[in-house]
């Protein structure tokens, strides 16, 4: 599958599904590319491992290619530059999210690696002397949207979903362990913990007028920053 973006002029865009062998056990590949200049190799802006059941909608032929969307387009239920901080709302919240009606819930197994549910299950293990904080960023100018053949759009954006751990008792210490006190360079801290996880996503955003649902498709989740709180 390839989808490039219709242009004669740079930089241009192209999301593609690559998979090395068919009858492995590891999920295809859904690549975002850009290429800055005819002159220029294409670079990877996003690579997420597809979803079990994902389903890609029909798209253009890769010999005439797609329009991209701008980050603002009001053709989608939903801007492309909006998408990111809906879902970090949803992982949040659930379904007490203002958004969760837009989103489907089926086959979405991000929201259980990291959603509400591993967030509480999380902070109640933590000791009566130390809490956590979750929060969420999206990273400005990242969301890559091109149509597909419905009207809709597949849709890439990138997701930093923030833990603060930081003790509540005078003299309390907040232990580390695994990647975050590899990267984070403490082992114990009497200020608390920060670590960031970014996530890389994409969706399928039905059109404006469309009863659907927005659609993860794939994501790629890991932790890219750990640091003592200051």
């Amino acid at each position: 599958v390839a989808l490039p973006q219709q242009t004669d002029t740079w930089p241009r865009t192209v999301i593609t599904i690559v998979a090395e062998d068919c009858d492995a056990k590891s999920a295809p590949q859904a690549l975002t590319l850009v290429q800055d200049s005819a002159r220029d190799p294409y670079k990877v802006a996003y690579d997420v491992s597809l979803e079990a059941d994902a389903k890609i909608p029909s798209l253009a032929p890769t010999t005439i290619g797609a329009a991209l969307l701008a980050p603002e387009s009001k053709l989608l239920t939903i801007q492309p530059d909006q998408v990111a901080t809906a879902y970090g709302d949803i992982l949040s919240k659930d379904t007490a999210s203002e958004y969760a009606d837009l989103f489907a819930t089926e086959g979405d197994a991000l929201r259980t690696t990291i959603g509400k549910a591993y967030k509480d299950k999380k902070a109640k293990a933590l000791p009566d002397t130390a809490k956590i904080e979750y929060s969420s960023e999206v990273p400005a100018d990242s969301a890559v949207a091109i149509a597909t053949d419905d009207a809709g759009a597949l849709v890439s954006a990138d997701l930093d979903e923030i833990e603060k751990v930081t003790p509540t008792a005078s003299g309390a210490e907040v232990n580390t362990e695994g990647a975050v006190k590899a990267l984070s360079g403490v082992d114990t801290s009497k200020k608390g913990i920060s670590a960031t996880y970014s996530v890389q996503l994409l969706f399928y955003v039905p059109p404006v007028a469309s009863d659907g649902k927005v659609v993860l498709l794939g994501f790629t989740q890991g932790l890219t920053a750990a640091s003592e709180v200051q």
